[in-house]
């Protein structure tokens, strides 16, 4: 018998081997007995190359999903520009193999396999590739957005208190997208901003739908500031010092495909130069000027000289300080220099105001001599003296309001404030205090801010009367009134009702006396509500019914 030649018996044994391996590599790559990992990368769509991959060891249950895919699969053409995401998928079994896809994600949602002979097929049973990590691109729309915080454009750090986020996956499910806080460095170094010009801003590629800060005053662990802001420039508190910004942002839109919520915090170091802000340097008789100073700690370093208003003060909140020079009819038209500066710094400056006169209506009032006689004698001017000029002088140190100011009614005017009055043919001893708003017995009065009330009282020669102090000096004063609703002591709300018209008092008919001051100075009370003196000539503008 012939004996085969050693190299025909050695190509035998080197086809079976080959065919072995053939079968292997064909078969068991399938199988999801022997599927054990993938290597996945995505594929930038403009220079076709692959970003870092990501290799994933698959648990019995994914592979089970894979393997059901794979059956799902019909061949099928395909067009190039329903392209959204390209991966290569890389197939690694318990036998060494390993074998490449391309997968393809399109426009509508559907998924194709493209092999290393460019056959594509089209995955009948989609939903391991939609659901699988290494595949989290497809969903890169949905993902936790991107934060950046700058200063001028340059980005700064910060520190991540928490965050979640779900959103929507191809299969209907809602996926939440895990996090490990412990992995964001914890950042020590404050965000430095040196004037109040700098812009602190947060940038996001998903605006929230809710945005809001707390800033807290690290020194006195004081909240500062706590309301929603917009992230194109976070505010800064009225001082300098350090300052924990905490800023939390939600995606709530239901009718969006993702959720969740961010929790920052950014370490602010404010050193701002002092600043004094003058809200006016020209003013008519009846008008107030508000000082503010920013960025001083301590009001006792201050100082501001000036012969406008004897009685001048600061008042300190939130890390503001802010200090009043009221003006009326007593106030001498002209320019007044003013002097400020810190003591404690040595330094010093001057601004020049001007007081400009206004023109005050005369009055002539004809009353009935027995109200004259019972409302305007010793007794109601002790009484008056008793019980009502003491309330004016001391205030809350603080603002009672943080809302614009309201008119206390509607009506017709009926005299104007500063007016010089001539009662009975007799010149009175002052000008008139406030406005008088004539209107019928009854109608509602309300309060023009948020206050305490500090009389609340019958007197002879005002009536039924209510004080109310807002705060910082600032007073407002209803007389003549018909009923009142509130008592000395209790807060009262901005457009709370407090009363209604009356003639109570020294009245020649149904109207509200309505007083504003700063301490014991009557000031005019349409600059603080509208802007402007409330006169004969524009008070239906304002009072209409």
């Amino acid at each position: 018998m012939n004996k085969l030649p050693f190299k025909i018996i050695l190509s035998i044994l080197l086809l079976v081997v080959i065919g072995i391996f053939t079968f292997l590599y064909f078969s068991s790559t399938f199988n999801e007995q022997n599927l054990k990992a993938m290597d996945i990368r995505l594929i930038t769509e403009a220079i076709s190359k692959t970003n870092t991959r990501d290799y994933f060891l698959l648990s019995p249950e994914e592979r089970a999903h894979f393997g059901e895919a794979l059956d799902s699969v019909t061949k099928e053409d395909f067009k190039p520009q329903q392209i959204t995401h390209q991966y290569k998928m890389v197939l690694h079994n318990s036998w060494g193999f390993s074998r490449g896809y391309t997968v393809i994600f399109t426009e509508n949602a559907a998924v194709f396999l493209q092999d290393h002979q460019a056959n594509f097929y089209k995955v009948g049973e989609p939903n391991f590739f939609y659901n699988h990590a290494g595949f989290y691109h497809i969903y890169s729309d949905r993902l936790e957005p991107a934060l950046q915080i700058t200063l001028n454009g340059d980005q700064v750090l910060f520190n991540r208190i928490d965050k979640k986020w779900s959103y929507l996956k191809h299969d209907g499910q809602w996926s939440t997208q895990k996090f490990d806080l412990n992995k964001d460095a914890i950042i020590n170094d404050n965000v430095t901003i040196l004037s109040r010009d700098d812009k602190l801003e947060v940038g996001t590629d998903k605006a929230p739908d809710y945005s809001h800060l707390k800033v807290v005053n690290l020194a006195t662990e004081r909240v500062v500031f706590e309301e929603q802001v917009d992230l194109n420039q976070l505010p800064f508190p009225n001082n300098s010092g350090n300052f924990s910004y905490e800023l939390t942002m939600a995606w709530k839109d239901e009718t969006k495909s993702y959720r969740g919520e961010s929790v920052i915090n950014i370490p602010v170091l404010l050193d701002f130069p002092e600043e004094f802000v003058f809200s006016k340097q020209r003013i008519t008789q009846g008008d107030m000027i508000e000082v503010s100073v920013y960025n001083v700690e301590n009001q006792e370093d201050i100082f501001l000289e000036q012969s406008i208003y004897k009685e001048f003060r600061w008042y300190k909140q939130d890390g503001l300080i802010r200090g009043y020079i009221p003006t009326n009819y007593s106030i001498k038209p002209g320019r007044y220099q003013v002097k400020y500066g810190n003591k404690k710094k040595g330094t010093e400056f001057s601004q020049e105001i001007e007081v400009v006169a206004h023109s005050y209506n005369i009055q002539h009032l004809v009353i009935d001599e027995q109200i004259e006689q019972g409302t305007r004698n010793d007794a109601a001017y002790e009484e008056f003296a008793k019980y009502f000029t003491p309330v004016r002088k001391q205030s809350g140190p603080e603002r009672y309001y943080t809302e614009p100011f309201v008119l206390p009614t509607k009506g017709r005017l009926s005299t104007e404030f500063g007016q010089t009055r001539y009662v009975n043919g007799a010149p009175t001893s002052s000008r008139h205090s406030g406005l008088d708003i004539a209107a019928p017995a009854g109608t509602e009065i309300k309060a023009i801010n948020r206050g305490k009330v500090v009389l609340a009282m019958p007197l002879i020669l005002t009536g039924n009367t209510i004080v109310v102090d807002h705060g910082e000096g600032l007073f407002s004063v209803y007389y003549h009134m018909h009923e009142s609703f509130v008592n000395a002591g209790e807060m009262v709300e901005r457009e709370q009702k407090i009363g209604t018209v009356g003639t109570t008092g020294f009245s020649t008919g149904p109207h509200l006396h309505f007083t504003l001051s700063h301490y014991t100075m009557n000031i005019e009370p349409g600059f603080l509500i509208v802007g402007q003196p409330i006169t004969y000539a524009n008070y239906l503008e304002y009072m209409q019914n």
